[in-house]
């Protein structure tokens, strides 16, 4: 064999050594910090921490990582395609439905891919209160309005019943109904270019509003963009009114 094939079987043999070697990244540091006092709050080494509604949450990696999720809900970096601080605004994850004012503790679940694959970490959180400094967003107009009696029904079968807010609404969350009586109508929701203001309108002849009846709309669950709201478990904020003879 000559040299120079000794040489490249050399080189190949030390090469698939050092793939062999290669140790997957680890996650070094953890910790969350608020984006309106951006004080900082690390996980302890055994995991645990706290995380509020406004968090924002970093992961810092030993050596730069492709891809980072936490609980399925992808992180952000400032490098493409390799980066080892990955971010992610705590208000995307859904460990906060149900959870407002409670001090619960849950279980995030890290996936990070490098060269040699993809891991997965754990952290134990505690979700801080925070429904004290938190409202849902604010009704700010409506058509009809809470006890309007008269109202008239063709009108409101051809202008759609309207529901303006005062932020930017997550139309994914928020869930309105419009009920006659214990009977639910098929009313589908139209929303305006700035997601502020829902506008309703019968699917069908059979689910238009009648002359001389009471109706109500019932919004299940509202929730604006960085996640406040109201859920199903603070009940419903109700809309009742009177349509004329």
């Amino acid at each position: 064999m000559s040299n120079t094939a000794i040489f490249c079987c050399l080189f190949l043999l030390i090469g698939c050594s050092a793939d062999q070697d290669k140790q997957p990244a680890h996650l070094v540091n953890a910790r969350a910090f608020d984006v309106d006092s951006l004080k900082s709050y690390p996980f302890h080494k055994n995991g645990r921490g706290a995380i509020w509604l406004s968090s924002i949450i970093e992961l810092t990696f030993d050596e730069p990582v492709r891809r980072v999720s936490i609980n399925s809900v992808n992180a952000e970096s400032d490098e493409i395609p390799l980066a080892a601080v990955w971010t992610l605004d705590s208000s995307r994850l859904d460990v906060w439905d149900g959870k407002t004012g409670f001090n619960a503790g849950v279980n995030l679940t890290i996936n990070y891919e490098d060269e040699t694959g993809v891991h997965t970490e754990k952290l134990d959180v505690t979700l801080a209160a925070y429904s004290v400094d938190v409202f849902p967003p604010a009704i700010i107009s409506g058509d009809p309005q809470v006890g309007e009696v008269n109202v008239d029904a063709n009108r409101l079968n051809r202008e759609g019943i309207k529901i303006g807010f005062d932020t930017t609404m997550d139309t994914q969350r928020t869930r309105i109904v419009v009920y006659s009586g214990r009977m639910i109508l098929r009313w589908e929701i139209n929303w305006t270019e700035d997601y502020r203001t829902a506008i309703l309108f019968p699917k069908s002849e059979d689910d238009r509003l009648l002359p001389g009846r009471a109706y109500e709309v019932r919004l299940l669950s509202h929730y604006d963009m960085t996640g406040h709201g109201r859920g199903a478990a603070e009940g419903a904020f109700v809309i009742r009114f009177w349509t004329a003879n």
